[in-house]
Formats: C-alpha cells, sequence, structure tokens
C-alpha cells in the first residue's frame, strides 16, 4: 500500500503546490513511483510538471462523483519519471463548488478513490487548498499524514493553532491515525529580522515538530511554473533544489524507517499502530510550547499568553539570530542580520 502524505495549509501563497510537486519529483529521483493528487481547484499542479492538460480526460471529481469513473482512468501521465498525476477539475469548466459540496457529503470519497490505486505506487502526495473547509477535511482524512508549509512572517505562524485543531477534528471523528511528518519553513530569508524571529518562534513553540531543512527564498523556486519543471529537476544546484532534496531526503528517511517497522512486527509480533494522540484544543491567546511529536518520552502542553511569549523571544532572539547566522553564513557570504 501506497503511503498518503498531504501538503496542508491555510493560508494560501506560502509554497504549498510548490512543496507538493518539489516533494514528488525528489522522490522519484530516489526510485520511488509516485501519484500526485491535485485536490486544489486553482489547478497550479500540471503546469508546474510539464503536463499537458490538453490530456486531461478523466479527474478526481469524476472518481468521486456521480460519474464514477474508475480512479486509474483519471491518471496522467507526466514528463518527470516516476511521478503520474490526477487533476482536481477539468480546466476548462467551472466545477469548484461541485467538487466542494461533495467532499462536504462524503468526506472519505477521496480516502476510497485512492485505495483503488495505492498497490501502484509508493507514495502518494495531496496537494490540499488554501483552506480549512471541506476540501482539507477531505485530504486530511485520505492522508496517513501531512506536512504543513509554514512561510516565514507572522501571519503564516499565527494560522498554524487553527489548522492543528482541524487536524485534531479530522483524527477525532475520521482518521485516527493521521500523524504530522512535520512543519516545513518556506520562503525563509535570514537577512530580516522578520524570517530569524518566526524561525526561532516555531522552534521554541513547535519543538520536534519542525522539519530539520528549510526552504529559502530563491529565484530558482519562484521560476518553477515559468520553467515548468520542478525546482529539484530544473535547478537540483540551486540553493532551492538543494534545500527541496533534503526536504524529500528527510521524509524518506521517515518513510523506510516505518517500512522496515512494519516488516519486522510482521516477522516478530503482531502489528502495533501508534497514533499520536488527539490535537489539544487551544485557546485563541494561547502558543503551543511542546506539541504531541514523535520524541520518545511524552511531553507536558504549557500554554504561555502571546505578551510573554513576545516578551521571551525579544529576550532571546539575539542568541538565535547569530546560531543561524554562523549556520548560513558559509552558504551565504551576502548574509547579514540587519
Amino acid at each position: 500500500m501506497a503511503k498518503v502524505i498531504a501538503i496542508v495549509s491555510q493560508k494560501g501563497g506560502v509554497g504549498k503546490t510548490t512543496t507538493a510537486v518539489n516533494l514528488a519529483a525528489g522522490l522519484a529521483r530516489e526510485g520511488k513511483r509516485m501519484l500526485l493528487v491535485e485536490v486544489d481547484p486553482q489547478g497550479a499542479v500540471a503546469p508546474s510538471v510539464g503536463a499537458a492538460t490538453s490530456a486531461i480526460r478523466h479527474t478526481l471529481l469524476d472518481c468521486m462523483g456521480p460519474a464514477m469513473v474508475a480512479t486509474g482512468d483519471a491518471v496522467l501521465s507526466t514528463p518527470l519519471e516516476n511521478v503520474s498525476l490526477i487533476c482536481a477539475v477539468h480546466p476548462d469548466r467551472d466545477e469548484e463548488l461541485e467538487l466542494e459540496r461533495l467532499a462536504a457529503a462524503h468526506p472519505l470519497a477521496l480516502s476510497e478513490a485512492l485505495q483503488q490505486v495505492d498497490s501502484d505506487y509508493d507514495l502518494i502526495v495531496i496537494d490540499a487548498p488554501p483552506t480549512l473547509g471541506p476540501l482539507n477535511r477531505l485530504c486530511l482524512a485520505a492522508a496517513d499524514s501531512f506536512v504543513v508549509p509554514v512561510q516565514a512572517e507572522e501571519y503564516s505562524y499565527r494560522t498554524l493553532e487553527r489548522l492543528l485543531r482541524a487536524v485534531g477534528e479530522v483524527q477525532q471523528h475520521f482518521n485516527p491515525g493521521l500523524f504530522c511528518e512535520g512543519l516545513l519553513l518556506t520562503m525563509v530569508d535570514l537577512r530580516t529580522r522578520m524570517s530569524l524571529r518566526v524561525v526561532s518562534q516555531l522552534h521554541d513553540n513547535y519543538g520536534d515538530m519542525v522539519m530539520v531543512a528549510m526552504v529559502p527564498r530563491t529565484v530558482s523556486v519562484q521560476d518553477m511554473p515559468l520553467k515548468g519543471k520542478p525546482t529539484v529537476i530544473h535547478a537540483p544546484n540551486s540553493r532551492g533544489g538543494r534545500a527541496y532534496t533534503e526536504v524529500a531526503l528527510e521524509l524518506l528517511v521517515g518513510y523506510e524507517t516505518e517500512q522496515l517497522a512494519e516488516l519486522d512486527a510482521a516477522e516478530h509480533s503482531p502489528r502495533v499502530v501508534f497514533q499520536n494522540p488527539p490535537m489539544p484544543s487551544l485557546g485563541e491567546t494561547t502558543m503551543i510550547s511542546q506539541f504531541p511529536s514523535t520524541a520518545s518520552e511524552p511531553q507536558a502542553i504549557e500554554t504561555i499568553s502571546l505578551e510573554q511569549a513576545a516578551e521571551e523571544e525579544e529576550e532571546n532572539s539575539g542568541d538565535f539570530a547569530h546560531q543561524l547566522y554562523q549556520i548560513y553564513a558559509d552558504d551565504d557570504p551576502d548574509l547579514s542580520l540587519n
């Protein structure tokens, strides 16, 4: 069975589709059979992988809706080796509202559709729309895990709490085994104090949930739609290409560890499924100090006021900024802390 990873974010413009496409391409370069599933009706995935929209015969809506098209019939080949695609809707039809109504009425429709093809792939990456509505719930209900791109700016950071509460609701009602692969920092510019502050806050308040790799703000990533290729393909040695390769490898390590654990469990003992605890209910004026993660020991959840967090962050930001500067200065000689 394929592992299903949803790329989700409440906020648009954080690099969600860019992340989905580059993860699929990066994992395909490692020999994994990949399926990209576009649930965002904006239709940005196909041009990003160089797929011809004129070749689209059936879509995800056709598979989940009254037409009951077989999921395999909606799979579209792409110029990228080991990467296939299912588009959300027909590009020349106004079907966004119909897709959303279907998602509201049948939250497990995507999960059921993907079961028809999951034996054909190693991993399935879902590009979710930037919303907390029915389409986002549809994606999370179908996924084994999720990645949240977090743009290194304040508003993107502040939307995390609502998103994680929505994840908790999906865990409770539809998908108790859903877990977080990580929070991925995107569009990071360490020459600005804004980026440094958000990076610091994210690590301080979400700990092990934050992925090690982070994606810089760079032209090689922004040019991806124009090139019609993922950054890891058209500019693999650029800062953006190297960053997304690191993200893909970070996820690959987790995937292969899970595969080995499942094989070992099947050989030696009945399989035990470990699940993250449900997401806690959080107040609007609190932040997470230690969120349930992959840590070996359970950790208490500590809430602090936004004002207190701001004061502590201001006291510690200089040290953290200096640490980041030391880490990245060798790669970027123009880096400064101004």
